[in-house]
């Protein structure tokens, strides 16, 4: 499966065959797509209604049967509670298995974001952090994560197989690597000295 993006306006996950051919495409109502996995056998894809660099109000979990290529359900999974921007990082392992969808709240301001904004102070300053992660019934769960880089510059992360999440964020001329466990628990945190 693919995100495809016909034109401004027409979003899809689209079926690849091997040699390179679209098999079958199911349309998605967003307009901003933030990523695709693979959850329970499934096809899994997120998108709000809200082009990319504005205000993201809804968050939509899109579950598709790969095998049939059939859409399976849309729903919201999770609403803004304030006028921030969010910044949501899908968190698949290495083989495109998702675990959870970072969820980081920013001091941006609601309403749209040059591209170029996205490197300012307030769009990478965390204010907070959470993972939603999926029931097997297909319910959000959302948990806060307890992260000494709340205040600092997001700098990036990394999930593992086993749904571990490594994060990166600078503060205090301080480089912190965390790692939380799957259950969103803090297992490990090191710093160094970082001139940036």
């Amino acid at each position: 499966a693919a995100i495809l993006e016909s034109n401004e306006h027409k979003r899809s996950i689209g079926f690849i065959s091997q040699y390179g051919n679209l098999q079958g495409e199911i349309p998605l109502k967003g307009a901003n797509i933030l990523g695709l996995g693979k959850w329970n056998g499934n096809i899994l894809c997120f998108y709000t209604e809200e082009k990319e660099n504005t205000r993201y109000r809804d968050i939509h979990a899109v579950l598709v049967d790969g095998n049939t290529q059939t859409l399976l359900t849309d729903k919201v999974i999770y609403t803004n509670p304030g006028n921030h921007q969010l910044d949501l990082t899908v968190g698949n392992d290495a083989a495109g298995n998702f675990h959870f969808l970072l969820i980081r709240s920013t001091d941006f301001k609601a309403g749209f974001m040059h591209p170029l904004e996205w490197y300012s102070e307030s769009i990478q300053r965390t204010t907070g952090l959470a993972e939603l992660r999926l029931s097997d019934q297909f319910e959000p769960v959302v948990k806060q994560l307890s992260s000494v880089g709340i205040g600092g510059d997001f700098m990036g992360s990394f999930t593992d197989a086993k749904g571990q999440l490594t994060l990166l964020s600078f503060q205090k001329d301080q480089l912190i690597a965390e790692r939380f466990s799957s259950e969103g628990q803090l297992q490990q945190t090191l710093t160094t000295p970082l001139d940036y």
